[in-house]
């Protein structure tokens, strides 16, 4: 296959890839019992935010509702559902969180993300900052910001989060579109392990993925013209 083949077959993956991605999102707020349901410990997100909001000594109004958005979760919640109340918890006591929650809950407007350099913040207790940096990083994604998400997902581990198949799954994004291969393909093996805890359609992209980075050769014509296109990405 020559290199204009390649890129427009690779693009072709990254589409779907994304495609998938919020069809996958979509899926966890379906009714519970679906078959798409993917198996979380809500006791276990439960507790640790208990504990952080124990810390930040929250009120009881503010107790209240977020004890009302997890109760709106359905009876089998997704980890994506998870990641999402979690969110949403943090929103209702953080400022700095509520308003990363509400720039990722719409779509990207300018080429300018306002930083967030509270998530790296030593003084952010991890357990707000790795969620929130994927939350963040996922939204990234999906506004084709691949080196900023990068910069949000790298150095999270899957037990960092509530969410660890998505965490996984768009780390191997950015990597499949950033040509870092053998991340990609490291990151695309432990989300394999994760096996039945992963959603559906992300098996089904990451094999896409896979193939396809075990297809690039460093310093082909493919190679060389993918790098060419992400300057030009970059370049807007």
């Amino acid at each position: 296959m020559n290199a204009n083949r390649r890129i427009l077959a690779s693009a072709l993956t990254m589409c779907l890839a994304l495609s998938q991605a919020a069809a996958a999102e979509s899926e966890s707020v379906r009714p519970a019992g679906s078959a798409s349901a993917v198996a979380v410990d809500v006791g276990a997100a439960r507790a640790e935010l208990g504990r952080w909001l124990d810390a930040r000594k929250a009120d009881e109004s503010a107790r209240r509702k977020i004890d009302e958005l997890w109760s709106a979760l359905p009876a089998k919640p997704s980890e994506l559902d998870l990641l999402d109340a979690l969110a949403r918890s943090f929103a209702v006591i953080d400022p700095a969180a509520a308003q990363l929650a509400e720039l990722c809950a719409k779509p990207r407007t300018s080429h300018i993300v306002p930083p967030q350099p509270w998530l790296v913040d030593g003084s952010t207790p991890s357990f707000l900052a790795n969620n929130m940096r994927l939350v963040f990083g996922r939204w990234l994604v999906h506004a084709e910001m691949f080196d900023e998400a990068i910069e949000q997902l790298s150095g999270l581990a899957p037990a960092d989060v509530v969410a660890p198949a998505t965490l996984l799954f768009y780390q191997a994004l950015a990597q499949h579109t950033l040509l870092r291969k053998e991340d990609g393909l490291k990151t695309l093996g432990e989300l394999d392990k994760v096996g039945p805890n992963a959603p559906r359609r992300y098996a089904v992209v990451a094999k896409l993925l896979e193939e396809d980075l075990k297809s690039l050769q460093d310093e082909s014509l493919d190679h060389i013209a993918r790098r060419m296109n992400d300057v030009r990405r970059k370049l807007g």
